[in-house]
């Protein structure tokens, strides 16, 4: 768990259940490069697959490459695919990021050629130095689009001490707020505990609790207030648990089980072959229909691979 970081409290626990989880790209390929010291180039072959309600499944292609550059007080990223291209640069005044302060500005632009869409965001982050056991971390993203739609993004962390941090995000499209949740998290060496609520009236309470250094637990249970969640056993409950592993340095893994009105299985294994590939599989399985109908068992398999030249 970082110490200090913006954004959303329970970042680091979320990633767990999504990072390296393939469960719609039978295949993604990344091919990374660094010809300078301060220049990355990748580019991503990935398909994509999606089920309708009558169990038809149909897939798509992205095909992208990315450029970065790191100047010494900027860095801009260029982005183009099949489907878009995106350009984003980002700057750290020095005046601005000295004495525990910090500020960032990052300017970014996309155009969807399909739609003749264009998306602009302006996002800002702010950290202000330490004021005794306190600190404050603050983010606001302002996007525009063509069509007129305007949001404003705006997050704020307080740590509270070494081992507390408030937190809250929200949404708003200058015309009604969309979303907004409070968090509430502990820290620790081993351990982090977050409680958080949204407006929709759900309250979750989760964490991870790291064992040793080859084996780390995840947990994270949900309650809607309203009852209108259709969960665990007809209660409106849902939860997420998980376990994540060390073989060695070369081997690592994840275990996940999603637990609601169905229950969720999904498994994901890295392999670092060398210094230049690895190699990602990951697999879901819906539980509750095979048990009821093997034949009819909803199941999907994905694999990464990352090269870097």
């Amino acid at each position: 768990m970082a110490k200090f970081f913006y954004g959303d409290v329970a970042r680091d626990h979320d990633n767990f259940y999504k990072k390296h989880v393939f469960a719609d790209t039978p295949l993604y390929v990344k091919v990374k490069s660094h010809p300078g010291d301060k220049t990355d180039l990748m580019h991503k072959f990935r398909i994509n697959k999606s089920v309708n309600d009558k169990n038809e499944a149909s897939y798509s292609v992205i095909n992208a490459a990315t450029m970065r550059h790191t100047y010494d007080i900027f860095s801009s990223k260029f982005k183009l695919s099949n489907c878009c291209a995106h350009f984003e640069v980002t700057g750290k005044p020095e005046g601005l990021n000295k004495d525990g302060m910090k500020f960032e500005h990052k300017h970014t632009a996309t155009y969807t050629p399909s739609n003749n869409g264009f998306e602009t965001t302006q996002a800002f982050k702010f950290a202000a130095p330490e004021m005794g056991p306190a600190k404050v971390w603050t983010t606001c993203d302002f996007t525009y689009k063509n069509s007129g739609d305007k949001t404003i993004k705006p997050t704020m962390n307080i740590q509270a001490s070494d081992d507390f941090h408030i937190g809250f995000k929200g949404e708003h499209d200058t015309k009604v707020l969309k979303s907004a949740e409070g968090q509430l998290a502990k820290t620790d060496k081993d351990i982090f505990m977050f409680l958080k609520g949204n407006m929709k009236k759900e309250v979750t309470l989760g964490g991870f609790w790291k064992q040793c250094d080859c084996l780390t637990h995840y947990a994270q249970f949900t309650y809607d207030l309203d009852k209108k969640t259709d969960g665990c056993c007809g209660q409106p409950i849902t939860a997420q648990i998980g376990h994540g592993f060390k073989v060695n340095d070369s081997i690592k893994g994840k275990c996940m089980g999603f637990v609601g009105k169905d229950i969720v299985l999904k498994t994901s294994l890295e392999q670092k072959v060398d210094d230049k590939l690895t190699i990602i599989g990951s697999d879901t399985v819906n539980a509750s229909a095979w048990w009821k109908d093997p034949s009819q068992a909803a199941y999907s398999f994905g694999i990464e691979l990352d090269y870097h030249l």
